[in-house]
């Protein structure tokens, strides 16, 4: 997240397992870390995935817990932290849960608008849309995202948005909107997703499941040219990558895309766009 023109990044992680679990700061790029108790969660349950950044605020962070019914929101970078409401059909009890900012184009609509995706669960829970903070929701499909991370992908502030899944009627795999979320069509071939991606030029999809070192899961990898609304193919991808990415990250050399994705067991992967 952006610090200030002439200062290092600000770097959110978080951990699910180990002596590290738990959400961590780090305000120069990733040299110092700080962690920071979640209240809301108990003391013992302290596992969480990576939060979402409001586009316009980066201490403005939204963030789920790991198997467990935990939606929290920062408005100090982390340092402390307040439950976000649900509504009752949104109580999944052990499950890990996914939850983005929906960028409105400008900053006081996107302050309060949230997408929320369910773990897998046969379309039980599926994914809704709240535009005050969590006061109401709307479910608007059944999509849900496989076990772990999911993120959403928004490639500007003009409505478009992409998610990643299984279960919803309009078929399994990559849906796209293009009313910041309140309704949605499938895009790309049918089969079960967890993330999708892109670059100004393509969009990436791919499938993957945290079953540990040495596991094949997907990655059913599948990409097609901006905006995603023709013709999806499925290139080949190396033997080592036994898992999809689970999460992406794109930068620009000036002259081409870079993208970075952590394939579980699989490791981390870098591609170059031709």
């Amino acid at each position: 997240a952006s610090n200030g023109a002439g200062n290092p990044p600000i770097v959110y992680l978080a951990c699910i397992r180990g002596g590290a679990t738990g959400f961590w700061r780090s305000l120069d790029g990733g040299v110092n870390w700080t962690r920071y108790n979640i209240a809301p969660a108990a003391s013992n349950r302290q596992d969480v995935y990576p939060p979402s950044v409001d586009p316009y605020d980066a201490r403005h962070l939204i963030m789920a817990g790991h198997e467990q019914d935990v939606l929290v929101e920062s408005v100090d970078g982390g340092q402390t932290w307040t439950r976000i409401p649900v509504n009752g059909a949104m109580s999944v009890g052990n499950g890990t849960n996914s939850i983005s900012f929906i960028d409105m184009g400008n900053a006081g609509a996107t302050r309060g608008t949230f997408l929320w995706m369910a773990q897998q669960s046969g379309g039980i829970y599926g994914t809704w849309r709240t535009t005050n903070g969590g006061a109401s929701w709307t479910r608007v499909d059944r999509n849900e995202h496989p076990h772990g991370y999911a993120q959403a992908y928004q490639p500007d502030a003009s409505g478009l948005i992409y998610m990643a899944g299984a279960y919803s009627q309009l078929g399994w795999g990559v849906l796209r909107s293009a009313d910041y979320g309140v309704t949605w069509q499938h895009v790309g071939s049918t089969g079960n997703q967890r993330v999708v991606y892109g670059t100004p030029r393509y969009m990436y999809s791919s499938y993957s499941y945290p079953t540990g070192l040495g596991a094949t899961n997907g990655p059913s990898f599948q990409m097609a040219s901006q905006p995603g609304t023709g013709a999806w193919s499925s290139p080949s991808t190396p033997a080592a990558m036994r898992q999809g990415a689970t999460t992406a990250a794109i930068g620009f050399d000036g002259a081409r895309y870079h993208i970075v994705t952590g394939n579980y067991g699989a490791g981390l992967w870098l591609y170059i766009e031709p």
